[in-house]
């Protein structure tokens, strides 16, 4: 990659934060297998898909209800094995079968499939912001485990970056003060998955050394991360998945790989308290995410959420200044892209730009 000659940071003025909904409200039909879930509908998800561990037959189907109910605290207890009101630091279950049990969540995650017509929320919200001229000042980051997103940049033919670099160089003491750095040329978009995902994978070259120092309870281990592109294909025999996800769980265990994981989310928080305009689509409001609620406590700029209004009184007691921009992802798109097209007159753009950026929300 080489350096634009641009002097704008990676944060960027507009900043997205994805949440299950986001992922679920983008889709009308182009994901396949089948819509991505929100967090009630992941227990019914997993026991069809792996009927022998997940299902009626298995041992966590006298657990169905508890899963669906509170699918976090269930797998705390059942599959973590501690109870999750204890806290952080209690042990539970040795970190690498911690992760045994992240496994069927990374597999089903990884087969989410986005079709190439481009008409999902997330190709258009790129398309437009592509073309408005809007993506060079944007941050995106997502709480989600799956690659829509990610498969919706590559659709656009627009550069990723997972901030690994950025990561690394802070970790080795070689980061500038400028971290984490100017944007380059050939990325148009940079995202920081807070939570790991199903394409992040440890190396396999760590995985021996990970399962001598996560065989007994409460063993943290700060390995690399692999990425397996935005289409990934986990290998057939689950033993070789080692995913570096972000336990599913109020504690938010990270067992390997949380190191790097602690750099996105405080390059995150950078991005997040200093942006101009913070834009939280389909995430709820958990006090618990002390990396998500802590930045966006202290965000500067203007806040708006697209999501349940259930969940709106949570942000609000977070920052009162966020406002509900629509409760559907679709119901609100345009107005979305409309707001997007205000704050980039804002910022400095021209009447002429505005009024074109106008035309381009009715448009998409």
């Amino acid at each position: 990659m080489t350096e634009t000659n641009e002097t704008n940071s990676i944060l960027g003025d507009v900043v997205f934060l994805f949440g299950a909904g986001a992922s679920y409200g983008a889709d009308s039909g182009q994901v396949s297998p089948e819509r991505p879930p929100l967090m009630r509908e992941v227990y019914t998800r997993l026991a069809k898909r792996f009927p022998s561990r997940w299902g009626a037959s298995s041992d966590r189907a006298r657990s169905a209800s508890d899963y669906t109910k509170d699918f976090e605290k269930t797998f705390t207890v059942i599959d973590l094995k501690r109870h999750p009101d204890r806290p952080p630091g209690v042990q539970g279950a040795p970190g690498s079968l911690a992760i045994e049990a992240q496994r069927p969540l990374a597999i089903y995650f990884s087969e989410l499939r986005l079709d190439t017509s481009e008409s999902d929320l997330y190709s258009r919200l790129l398309r437009f912001l592509k073309q408005s001229e809007i993506i060079e000042s944007s941050f995106f980051s997502t709480l989600n485990y799956d690659c829509l997103f990610e498969q919706a940049v590559c659709h656009q033919r627009l550069g990723l970056d997972y901030l690994m670099n950025p990561a690394r160089q802070q970790l080795r003491a070689t980061a500038g003060d400028d971290w984490p750095g100017r944007r380059m040329q050939d990325v148009q978009v940079y995202l920081a998955k807070l939570h790991g995902s199903c394409n992040f994978a440890m190396p396999q070259t760590e995985v021996e050394f990970f399962r001598v120092h996560a065989s007994m309870p409460g063993g943290y281990v700060g390995t690399g991360i692999d990425t397996l592109g935005a289409f990934p294909q986990l290998p057939h025999n689950e033993t070789d998945i080692w995913p570096i996800m972000t336990q599913t769980s109020p504690d938010r265990d990270d067992f390997a790989g949380g190191t790097l994981l602690t750099q996105f989310r405080n390059i995150w928080g950078m991005a997040a308290r200093q942006a101009k305009l913070l834009v939280i689509i389909g995430a709820a409001a958990r006090e618990y995410d002390r990396h998500v609620w802590d930045p966006i406590k202290a965000a500067s700029g203007d806040v708006v959420y697209i999501g349940l209004e259930s969940d709106l009184a949570g942000w609000r007691r977070c920052n009162p200044g966020v406002r509900l921009l629509s409760e559907d992802f679709q119901a609100g798109f345009r107005r979305l892209l409309r707001l997007l097209a205000r704050n980039k007159k804002q910022r400095g753009g021209t009447a002429c730009g505005y009024l074109k950026d106008l035309l381009r929300a009715c448009w998409f």
